[in-house]
């Protein structure tokens, strides 16, 4: 679907604007790099805690499975490690941009 949505936008810069034809080459190589970008960003569980990597700036948000959102975490740094604090034997959802993650916080024995 965002590559049909881009192909048309993209015919129309070229009927709209034709003496720039060149510049919509940089355009999408950039639109392409910033894809590239969110897709880096990686959430990796480590009972409760979470690290997150490539998201500075970003927000960690934290979804009970009645869609909820039970806690959201700014992220300060490109590789920060984040205690959860949440409830034992419960089931949570992840959410970083695009990334996201299920996550059950097991029982301590």
């Amino acid at each position: 679907m965002i590559k049909i949505i881009r192909n048309i936008l993209l015919s129309s810069v070229f009927v709209c604007v034709a003496p720039q034809a060149a510049n919509a080459d940089s355009y999408w190589q950039d639109n392409e790099t910033i894809e590239q970008q969110l897709s880096k960003v990686k959430i990796i569980v480590d009972g409760n805690f979470v690290q997150v990597q490539n998201a500075n700036g970003k927000y960690l948000c934290v979804y009970d499975l009645t869609g909820k959102m039970v806690k959201r975490i700014k992220i300060e740094g490109d590789d920060k490690r984040y205690e959860l604090a949440l409830d034992n034997g419960a089931c949570y959802i992840l959410k970083v941009d695009r990334t996201v993650r299920k996550i059950a916080i097991s029982k301590a024995q």
